[in-house]
């Protein structure tokens, strides 16, 4: 299967491309990774060499930066 046929097939089933799934796996991890790390050491641990993207990405996924989601869930404890 082509790389191409794939992403279309893999779109297809999930209702986004192979990029966006990564992207959302990473963030998620993101969330994990936010309870013991810095933002800065959780971008660099899950392949973000540029902070600023990582943090855009973030809030475009969850509303909020990774700094709030670590000052809201700390709060909730």
């Amino acid at each position: 299967m082509s790389p191409s046929n794939f992403s279309q097939q893999f779109k297809l089933i999930t209702d986004q491309t192979p990029k966006e799934y990564m992207t959302r796996l990473r963030l998620m991890k993101a969330k994990q990774f936010l309870k013991n790390l810095s933002v800065t050491d959780t971008a660099y641990e899950l392949g973000y060499d540029n902070i600023s993207h990582f943090i855009r990405l973030f809030k475009q996924e969850y509303g909020m930066t990774p700094k709030q989601y670590q000052l809201n869930q700390s709060s909730i404890k």
